[in-house]
């Protein structure tokens, strides 16, 4: 008995050649994977560079003891916020506007602060009368210091967005 269907193996497809899609599923995955990489690397560097400041602040601040004038706290809160906002946003205020400043950005954090405005006439004294200020009051200066720039920096990332690498 001859076989029913002789042409059925002429008519039929080759099997398919799955190797090559497995190739190519493997050059995706390579190439998925080297994205996540890269972009975890570039989170990182950026993620690093938005506190660099900080951290110098933090390292300045520790060098700075009691008879030392209060216009170096008042620099490094300068050079910190100058760190993170545009020039335009921080060069100009002075006196009030400075500490109003420094007042909304603390309020953004998360934790309790000591407010600059409510501490203006110490801030004043402690910048014009340097000799008549007294150890604890000085030290209360350097603490709200400290605090702005461990809890008020860097801003959000709204603030962020000005920074360039």
């Amino acid at each position: 008995m001859p076989h029913p269907l002789p042409l059925l193996n002429a008519i039929s497809p080759p099997a398919p050649n799955y190797s090559v899609l497995f190739y190519i599923g493997i050059l995706i995955l390579g190439l998925l994977l080297a994205m996540v990489t890269w972009g975890i690397i570039y989170f990182y560097i950026l993620k690093k560079h938005q506190h660099s400041a900080k951290h110098q602040a933090l390292n300045d601040l520790k060098e700075i003891l009691y008879p030392a004038p209060i216009s170096e706290l008042q620099t490094i809160l300068r050079q910190t916020a100058l760190s993170y906002y545009q020039r335009e946003q921080v060069a100009h205020l002075h006196d009030m506007q400075w500490l109003m400043f420094l007042d909304q950005e603390n309020a953004k954090s998360k934790t309790k602060h000591a407010s600059f405005v409510h501490h203006h006439t110490l801030w004043q004294k402690a910048l014009f009368q340097p000799q008549q200020i007294t150890q604890e009051e000085w030290l209360h200066c350097k603490k709200m210091t400290v605090h702005w720039i461990t809890e008020a920096m860097p801003p959000s990332v709204t603030h962020t967005s000005t920074i360039s690498l």
